[in-house]
């Protein structure tokens, strides 16, 4: 697949919570990586959501003790094994928030591009 995003994506993992308007009880998901347009998170199959439906995403960072929440548009859905990949195009999320996730994923990004 040709990588057509105008914002690096930085690869991470973070525990999450996923609920829609189809689905108000939250399911078990991991973000796995972030832009500053976009992220992907990997939703357990149970979890109905489909294209252009709006995901609302709650998580932690390490050692934090507030949540970090954010919604986005469902642009693209993949199937892996009992999960479904999402991609999302992120439109609520607050600047604060975005600002703590993107440095945690890139601190975790460049710990594993350049630990070699």
């Amino acid at each position: 697949m040709d990588d057509k995003r105008k914002y690096m994506r930085f690869g991470f993992l973070l525990d999450a919570q996923v609920s829609s308007d189809e689905y108000p009880s939250a399911g078990s998901a991991r973000v796995i990586n972030i832009s500053r347009q976009g992220a992907a998170v990997e939703v357990d199959a149970h979890v109905p959501f489909a294209e252009h439906s709006v995901l609302k995403v709650k998580t932690y960072l390490p050692g934090g003790h507030l949540p970090i929440a954010f919604e986005g548009k469902v642009v693209w859905v993949r199937q892996k094994g009992a999960q479904r990949i999402a991609g999302l195009a992120l439109h609520d999320m607050e600047s604060r928030n975005k600002s703590d996730l993107l440095d945690y994923a890139y601190k975790s990004w460049h710990t594993r591009e350049f630990a070699h």
